[in-house]
């Protein structure tokens, strides 16, 4: 792959042992196959962008595959319909099969929008004088939850 992407390395590259940054890059290589999961998205990015996504089906994302397949040239047919193009049936069901996972086992990060949690509480002091007090939140506020 080297040979494609020049910014690549492999096995066979040169390390320069002066250079502290190439030490760092090889240390860092050998233990990038025991990476921890990622970090969380930071809530703002979450908050900008979470009410721009559709959703996911398995139906379209079947269909965007075959799209793709057919425009490289490869021989694909409608698979909603009765043909029995088993390639596309293969398609079908692997589509299927990752949005249940992703339905079903994902984690994700969400944000809440500041001023969207409001409290109130009403009262009173000494039996007699009226209190109402009302907030929200000034921050953003983070949590977890499963994709739909």
């Amino acid at each position: 792959m080297a040979a494609n992407n020049p910014s690549e390395k492999t096995a066979t590259d040169e390390v320069d042992v002066t250079s502290i940054s190439s030490i760092l890059d090889v240390l860092l290589g050998v233990f990038s196959g025991f990476s921890k999961p990622l970090n969380p998205l930071p809530t703002p990015i979450v908050m900008v962008g979470k009410r721009l996504r559709p959703g996911m089906s398995a139906r379209n994302l079947t269909s965007r595959i075959v799209a793709a397949l057919s425009e490289e040239g490869l021989q694909m047919g409608d698979v909603f319909s009765d043909g029995p193009n088993r390639e596309a049936i293969k398609i079908k069901i692997t589509a299927e099969k990752i949005v249940e996972m992703i339905q079903t086992e994902a984690l994700v990060d969400v944000a809440i929008d500041i001023g969207a949690i409001q409290i109130s509480s009403n009262g009173t002091a000494a039996g007699i004088f009226p209190v109402i007090a009302q907030g929200a939140n000034l921050l953003p506020v983070g949590g977890g939850g499963g994709i739909r």
